[in-house]
């Protein structure tokens, strides 16, 4: 009986203290990511122009501890010149200058997946995106007639613009499909914001879907090509919630 007696007061008490122990809880982790790129931000504090920069909106759902559905939209754009002031032709008393400028547009959708450890506050991160874009490159050239007069020293000034001779252009309108693998690192710098940084080649197959031409003789056509371009880095910061 003592014996009996013993082992229920020890049993008793270990149940009573058992109540006591701490139990590890596990993290609760954020679902949701919102994010903008910081590369147009960074790019622009060294002084870069606003052209050429890519500029990025992107979300992303966690569906376990390992893995994350994200979807990024990036948008880019750029305008050059040249031949600027070229003289291609005249009279005694006019000179006709040769202009044009090029200049495209691109808009992608990205949708891919992502592997990391996301109970840790910093990880790599790699994984793959199916991208789908909308390019509009084109290129305009001018004729420009301007007046010359001689001056004093026998020299030729070039004056005022005159008027607008001729205009050539070609518009393209093309689709792209393809696969842009990425590698890369992200920082928890709190509860909810987060830094992620990642390189991606993108590889794309570019179809030519539409050409607008004016004042060329022939018939512009674009062909499909496989395009290649690689993202030395994208920079983003995220809020989780």
């Amino acid at each position: 009986m003592k014996s009996i007696a013993f082992l229920t007061l020890v049993l008793y008490s270990f149940l009573i203290n058992a109540q006591y122990l701490e139990v590890e809880e596990k993290p609760i982790l954020k679902k949701n990511s919102i994010g903008v790129g910081l590369n147009p931000m960074l790019a622009l504090m060294l002084g870069a122009s606003a052209e050429n920069l890519h500029y990025s909106l992107n979300y992303r759902r966690l569906l376990n501890e390992n893995r994350r559905l994200r979807t990024i939209v990036n948008y880019q754009w750029g305008m050059d010149y040249y031949f600027d002031n070229l003289p291609v032709g005249g009279t005694d008393s006019t000179i006709v200058m040769k202009g044009g400028n090029f200049g495209y547009q691109y808009a992608e959708l990205k949708v891919g997946m992502e592997w990391s450890d996301f109970k840790s506050k910093h990880d790599g991160f790699y994984g793959f995106d199916v991208l789908v874009g909308y390019d509009k490159y084109y290129d305009l050239q001018t004729h420009e007639e301007r007046f010359t007069v001689n001056n004093a020293y026998g020299f030729i000034r070039i004056g005022s613009l005159a008027g607008l001779d001729t205009v050539t252009y070609y518009t393209n309108h093309s689709f792209a499909i393809g696969l842009a693998p990425f590698f890369g690192y992200r920082v928890e710098m709190n509860e909810h914001w987060e830094l992620l940084a990642w390189m991606s080649p993108e590889f794309a197959y570019v179809i030519p879907v539409k050409t607008d031409t004016h004042g060329i003789q022939q018939y512009y056509h674009a062909n499909s090509t496989i395009n290649f371009r690689l993202r030395l880095l994208d920079v983003v910061v995220g809020y989780r919630f």
